[in-house]
């Protein structure tokens, strides 16, 4: 067997052999919240769009993201990805804006194994739910992060 595929096959039976005996990430109040299929953080402040910009933006980057583009003015940001684990790799990509005297933030995350099929050939992975309603652990990751900011409230959506 080529030794790349070994490792794929090997990364693939270690993250299901670990899916078998995962601790998740998120309180069960929170787990309660998320439907199947979720695929989006929405994340409601009583501050300004400018001042969660900023709050996302320092929250990034104090947790070792890149911001890949940003855009204040649009507020947009999007990071460079990142290493969530020895073998998973996630990007995020966030926006923000008004809604009358509220600020929004959503959020969407992608992932791919750190294998060389996925790095010679990158097929991003929406973070979510899967099918059976469990939660990927790159879809746990952006909420224990996201949920560092000062909001008021948090929803969990498919998009």
């Amino acid at each position: 067997m080529e030794e790349p595929l070994k490792y794929f096959l090997l990364s693939i039976i270690a993250l299901l052999t670990a899916g078998c005996y995962y601790n998740s990430l998120l309180p069960e109040e929170t787990l309660k919240q998320i439907p199947h299929g979720a695929n989006q953080v929405d994340m409601v402040f009583n501050i300004p769009k400018d001042s969660v910009y900023k709050l996302a933006t320092d929250l990034l980057l104090d947790q070792g993201y890149r911001i890949y583009n940003s855009d204040k003015q649009i507020a947009y940001i999007s990071t460079d990805p990142k290493y969530i684990d020895n073998h998973m790799i996630m990007r995020l990509n966030i926006r923000i804006s008004n809604n009358g005297q509220y600020s929004e933030l959503s959020s969407k995350g992608e992932w791919i194994l750190d294998a060389p099929s996925s790095i010679k050939n990158p097929k991003w992975i929406s973070a979510s739910t899967r099918i059976e309603g469990h939660i990927q652990y790159p879809f746990e990751k952006m909420i224990v992060l996201l949920e560092k900011l000062p909001y008021t409230e948090i929803k969990f959506v498919k998009n």
